[in-house]
């Protein structure tokens, strides 16, 4: 199945410039990264969240995303209203799926070393 989205529910969505509406299309492989389907007020707190867990352990996926962790809110706060056909995974399904893909990667990094 193909990564759908939706951001025609976004705040100001038809004030946006062509670059703007390129760049919503993104937003789509963030949400993937991180399990959501949807980005809502009540949940921009747990987005935010894996965010910087996947910037914990390196498997940070986007570059420039905002640093500063009001500004990285902010940008997810413009971002709500927008879908995709992701399925929502509870946290702990989503550090499970993260622990298998760096236990993968240790296992090839001795393969490869042997």
């Amino acid at each position: 199945m193909g990564l759908k989205f939706n951001y025609t529910k976004i705040k100001d969505f038809e004030k946006m410039d062509k670059s703007e509406h390129d760049n919503l299309s993104l937003f789509a492989f963030l949400l993937m990264s991180v399990h959501i389907q949807t980005v809502k007020e009540t949940n921009i707190d747990e987005i935010f969240w894996r965010l910087k867990f996947l910037q914990k352990i390196k498997q940070e996926l986007f570059s420039g995303l905002p640093a500063d962790n009001a500004e990285l809110k902010k940008f997810l706060t413009k971002h709500i209203g927008y879908d995709t056909n992701v399925g929502t995974e509870p946290r702990n399904k989503f550090i499970k799926h993260y622990a298998q893909v760096i236990a993968a990667d240790v296992t090839q990094d001795i393969s490869n070393n042997n």
